[in-house]
């Protein structure tokens, strides 16, 4: 069962959801699309990939960034005020006693977790693998840089922010093994799609 929490990112107070009933021990964070386009921990991607990593065994966190929802501050253009988000809820799961962290973000979501595994945000912390779902390459650009990890990546075929083509020319400088997936019909939204990608979810984590 989901409880709702407080995580604190320097400054600020984010609110957020846990649910620390896991059974093998190890804590999932969860990241959502752009705040700015309305994006929030309540998205439908994000709900079914609580619902994965719930049968899969994980404890899940998931969050809204500074600025989304009642988190305090505001956005930050450059990403590092999320990026030091996703490290604070790195922080939270491992004082919860949860190890190895993995790594789950949807859209922007999927950019901020990345990058702050690249950029040295999250070096402190035991991280499993990171999950990316709809990285939007198209529309931000990746660090071309390796985040070594066990990566997944679950893209939709009529995805226009992120095309199936446009990643996987980019896959590869991001880790050296790559498990990647294309659920043709579905677009960046997933709107009806979404039994669908918990299915390549729960298959990509297994």
């Amino acid at each position: 069962m989901e409880e709702k929490i407080s995580i604190k990112s320097g400054e600020l107070l984010l609110e957020g959801l846990f649910d620390p009933s896991g059974i093998n021990g190890k804590g999932v964070i969860i990241t959502h699309p752009h705040p700015l386009y309305g994006g929030n921990m309540y998205n439908n991607v994000v709900e079914t990939l609580v619902s994965v990593f719930k049968d899969r065994g994980y404890s899940t966190l998931r969050f809204n960034f500074r600025g989304a929802g009642s988190s305090q501050g505001h956005h930050t253009e450059s990403g590092d005020g999320e990026m030091q988000d996703v490290a604070a809820a790195a922080a939270f799961i491992v004082e919860k006693g949860l190890s190895p962290v993995f790594l789950a973000g949807y859209s922007y979501g999927s950019w901020v977790s990345h990058s702050a595994a690249c950029r040295g945000f999250l070096a402190s912390f035991p991280l499993e693998g990171m999950l990316l779902v709809s990285p939007p390459v198209d529309f931000i650009g990746f660090d071309k840089k390796s985040v070594n990890l066990e990566l997944k990546i679950i893209s939709g075929g009529y995805d226009n922010l992120g095309r199936p083509f446009s990643v996987k020319k980019v896959m590869n400088d991001w880790a050296r093994a790559v498990y990647f997936e294309s659920i043709e019909e579905a677009d960046h939204f997933w709107v009806g799609h979404e039994d669908d990608l918990y299915e390549k979810a729960l298959t990509a984590i297994s």
